[in-house]
């Protein structure tokens, strides 16, 4: 029988990302039990117990770090951007289409990573410095 890789982890953004994604107005703090998932001001991710609980906003230094995911999501519902990571033969590339009208056309696309979390990642930084004002 396969061996089978059970130490799997979410994906974050990168401290970079989260100041752009804070900048656009992302607020939500991601969290994982009492825990929420943050940066501090140095760019080390942390985990500040109850930081939901305690504080509304980011005034002390702390920004979200939301997962890949979440961002992809985040920039979906809100400016109507999708991001999409297909792969073909060993290599990865991002689509990024308008959502808000009828019919779904492609905006850009960039390709040629190793692997889809290096395209996720360049896909936010795309449209959070390109097409999100």
């Amino acid at each position: 029988m396969k061996m089978l890789n059970n130490n799997i982890e979410e994906d974050y953004v990168s401290f970079k990302l989260a100041q752009k994604l804070v900048r656009k107005g992302f607020t939500q703090i991601p969290a994982v039990g009492t825990f929420a998932i943050l940066y501090n001001e140095n760019g080390d991710p942390v985990t500040y117990e109850n930081y939901a609980l305690k504080n509304s906003g980011l005034e002390d230094g702390f920004i979200p770090r939301p997962t890949l995911q979440m961002a992809i999501k985040w920039i979906w519902i809100n400016f109507h951007y999708h991001i999409e990571i297909p792969h073909i033969i060993g290599v990865y590339y991002w689509e990024i289409n308008q959502t808000n009208i009828k019919n779904y056309i492609p905006m850009e696309a960039n390709d040629n990573f190793k692997t889809p979390v290096e395209a996720m990642e360049d896909a936010i930084n795309y449209a959070l410095t390109k097409l999100i004002k």
